[in-house]
């Protein structure tokens, strides 16, 4: 059943209270961009990890 829904582009949406745990909106917008269908069109690698170490960041000051 998922990997049918994954290639009718069901994707999962964002958990509630995210970024009460630095999931960042813009994390989450990373992680959406990543899913595209187009494979171009998806986030190149360092964009990624630019994500992630703003995640990273907030994670390590905030001692979660």
């Amino acid at each position: 059943m998922a990997v049918n829904a994954i290639m009718e582009g069901v994707r999962p949406k964002k958990p509630e209270r995210t970024a009460l745990v630095g999931f960042s909106d813009k994390l989450w917008g990373t992680v959406e961009l990543c899913w595209l269908e187009d494979r171009d069109a998806r986030p190149r690698v360092d964009d990624i990890l630019s994500s992630l170490k703003d995640a990273v960041s907030f994670w390590y000051t905030r001692g979660l």
